[in-house]
């Protein structure tokens, strides 16, 4: 089975996805304030916009980090917390409760930005982690090819050797009552 495919299939996966479809649903027209009234609004507004940048941003992270292989169901678990408070955020400010709204968007904030540099490590660790198995891969095979070649070297030797000896034990002698 194809790597893409097998990603597509782990829970994970599906969950950041559910993550990501929920924050373009509630970033749409109908929950996205066009109009503000005063500066005040505005400033809440920007607290929850941070925070689904900060969300967003995460998630791509979180992606690559699976790409290259690190185990990411912890982040993807975190991240789907901050999507609540996303949503529990924009559900406040569309209330009316804007000091609700900056609580719950300060908070997914928090746990965007920890998994965001959480799943940068695992990333990194990853890559790194990869590139030294490949090392390693590459290092078995020539030391497997380097003992073929000198065990079959070898091997041909003792054979030529035995082969020669024996060869010469079966060496017909002249004897003296011939000639």
């Amino acid at each position: 089975m194809h790597k893409h495919k097998l990603l597509m299939h782990t829970p994970s996966f599906l969950r950041i996805l559910l993550v990501l479809a929920l924050l373009f649903i509630f970033a749409s027209s109908p929950f996205v304030v066009k109009s503000y009234e005063s500066i005040g609004e505005d400033s809440f507004s920007s607290a929850i916009d941070r925070a689904e940048g900060v969300v967003v941003s995460a998630y791509r992270v979180v992606l690559e980090a699976e790409r290259v292989g690190a185990d990411i169901s912890g982040l993807a678990d975190q991240l789907s917390v901050a999507a609540g408070l996303l949503v529990q955020a924009h559900f406040q400010y569309e209330a009316g409760n804007f000091s609700g709204a900056v609580y719950f968007a300060g908070q997914c904030y928090g746990i965007g930005e920890g998994v965001e540099t959480e799943a940068y490590g695992l990333r990194d660790r990853a890559a790194v982690d990869g590139v030294q198995r490949f090392w390693l891969m590459i290092m078995a095979w020539v030391i497997s090819l380097v003992v073929i070649i000198c065990g079959g070297f070898f091997g041909w030797r003792i054979f030529k050797r035995r082969y020669h000896r024996k060869i010469l034990r079966l060496k017909p002698e002249v004897s003296s009552s011939e000639s």
